[in-house]
């Protein structure tokens, strides 16, 4: 069984600010669209593989039918049984995508408990792209944000290295989550 921890997040046009460098007695100074709010919607998922899947979409965040869709992606590319772990957000009980899971045998559903962002290895995708890779990054409109933040997850799925960061820095471990769930060890 593949154990896919997943998560939704967003991109804004407003940069992260990080520690910034100028000349001396000079403030450092990040031009950006304020009063312009162009989010870009993703979801993603980071498997016990250590492999990441993504989606974004322009203009909006994710709603159950996109969580529908990065599910159908998932089945797509994943042999075998798999079990997605994510929040309790409201999208994810929809009726679609419980519906869903009596569709497709080979897929179960996990809910973390109520706020626990620790346990969810997925928030270091989140994490590292928004304040590492685009830390001070001001994009000038929706089009470039939304290439520029696909970008920097199609550069963090091939650097599985860093995905196994990501689970080690999680609170939860992965041997003792699959005897929990009672998915083979290994994963």
């Amino acid at each position: 069984m593949t154990l896919v921890f997943a998560d939704e997040s967003g991109f804004a046009p407003t940069p992260v600010v990080r520690k910034t460098w100028a000349p001396r007695g000079q403030r450092p100074i990040l031009l950006h669209r304020q009063g312009k709010w162009e989010k870009v919607g993703a979801i993603s998922g980071v498997t016990s593989r250590r492999k990441l899947y993504f989606r974004t979409k322009e203009g909006d965040a994710i709603n159950s039918h996109d969580a529908v869709n990065f599910i159908r992606m998932l089945l797509r590319h994943i042999r075998g049984p798999i079990a997605i772990v994510w929040d309790n957000a409201q999208q994810h009980h929809a009726k679609i995508v419980t519906a869903l899971t009596r569709k497709y045998p080979r897929l179960r559903i996990e809910f973390l408990p109520g706020y626990s962002p620790d346990f969810n290895p997925d928030e270091g995708v989140w994490n590292h792209a928004k304040v590492v890779e685009l830390g001070n990054y001001a994009p000038k409109d929706s089009v470039e944000l939304r290439r520029t933040a696909r970008a920097v997850l199609r550069r963090l799925k091939r650097r599985p290295n860093k995905i196994t960061q990501f689970w080690t820095q999680s609170a939860l471990t992965l041997d003792g989550l699959e005897r929990s769930l009672n998915l083979p060890e290994g994963g």
